[in-house]
């Protein structure tokens, strides 16, 4: 384990994994010695320079953001629940917001030797690997500590980019719902969709964690909000009718999505950190038996989280197929074993 800083020249020329281990081990050394995040409130000053940089670099990227509806006026801390689509949507929304807070980002890799990086340090936020246990317990309690400050916070209740082409929002993980009925900090649900250059942001009404009686309820709060915000987006953009879609619309969009998440993320990468329900995984694996759409099967198995602490393990056989509870995992798994796969049709089935 690293117990001191190395040489900036280091850090841009070590491997990144060895990068990523190293900014992870400093996380955990700082949590264990009890150091805590100093100027919480302070960093907030510094948003209208923060501000001006984004919307420079939006406007030199050639995009552009329309609003359907502007921010709440909150003058108390709260948490930003954002839904997560691909690159720069959270460097559109915070420059939308017209306030500081901090960031939560997962698997910031690209970040540690990026300019945007530091930009983000000095805004103030919290990294976590979450292929990583212990990581993610110090982010959420490095949360908790950031908002019982006094400072409000950025986060991606769906832990993962949305890869659907039709899904508003993932079922969401309950960390959000819990930081805020602990620290008893309102939530701003916010939805936000790209067509092409152009982003479409859409801000909800403030969700008080005390109207409700427990996390499960609040978190099923926030997504039927951030769906019905989304949904707001498509219909003012306008639906396309199913029968206007090409046979292999499907395809199409996942290789945009592709392009849209490289190289910060990947559709392996996506799957596995995101929220999985049993009746997901049960209706995936009966979509297996389709030898034409995916291939000469013969054997499925994985790990995936269930979003709430928990995880799933899953084993298929032709005509056979389990789904249980299975022990706490570091990183989810799937594997797929037979002839003859369709590989592009297999990877949009399980990133549903």
């Amino acid at each position: 384990m690293h117990d001191m800083d190395i040489s900036f020249i280091s850090k841009l020329t070590m491997p990144l994994p060895e990068l990523e281990r190293y900014h992870r081990e400093q996380r955990k050394i700082k949590f264990t010695q009890g150091k805590k995040f100093g100027k919480i409130h302070i960093r907030e000053i510094f948003y209208p320079v923060f501000r001006t940089f984004l919307t420079a670099d939006r406007l030199f990227r050639k995009q552009t953001i329309t609003m359907i509806s502007p921010p709440p006026i909150y003058k108390e801390r709260v948490i930003f629940a954002c839904t997560h689509i691909g690159e720069n949507d959270l460097e559109n929304i915070y420059e939308k917001i017209g306030r500081g807070c901090w960031w939560f980002v997962g698997d910031p890799r690209f970040m540690y030797r990026d300019i945007s990086g530091l930009f983000v340090y000095l805004n103030g936020c919290i990294f976590l690997d979450t292929d990583d246990k212990d990581d993610r317990r110090i982010s959420y309690l490095r949360a908790v500590e950031v908002l019982k400050g006094g400072g409000s916070l950025m986060i991606f209740p769906e832990g993962a980019r949305n890869g659907s082409e039709n899904l508003p929002v993932m079922h969401l993980f309950t960390g959000t719902a819990k930081m805020a009925m602990e620290t008893n900090t309102s939530i701003v649900p916010i939805a936000i969709e790209q067509y092409d250059n152009r982003f479409v942001i859409n801000f909800g009404h403030v969700i008080c964690p005390k109207d409700f009686g427990n996390i499960g309820e609040l978190t099923q709060n926030l997504r039927d909000d951030l769906a019905t915000l989304k949904w707001e987006i498509w219909e003012k953009e306008g639906v396309q009718s199913r029968n206007s879609l090409s046979d292999d619309y499907r395809k199409q969009f996942i290789q945009q999505f592709e392009k849209r998440i490289k190289p910060y993320d990947t559709m392996a990468t996506v799957e596995r950190t995101r929220f999985h329900t049993r009746a997901e995984i049960e209706q995936i694996l009966e979509a297996l038996e389709d030898e034409k759409k995916y291939g000469s099967i013969l054997r499925a198995k994985g790990m995936v989280s269930a979003g709430d602490g928990t995880w799933l393990n899953f084993d298929y056989v032709p005509g056979e197929s389990n789904v249980r509870a299975g022990a706490a995992e570091v990183t989810g798994k799937i594997c797929v074993i037979g002839a003859q796969l369709n590989e592009e049709n297999l990877k949009a089935l399980f990133a549903k």
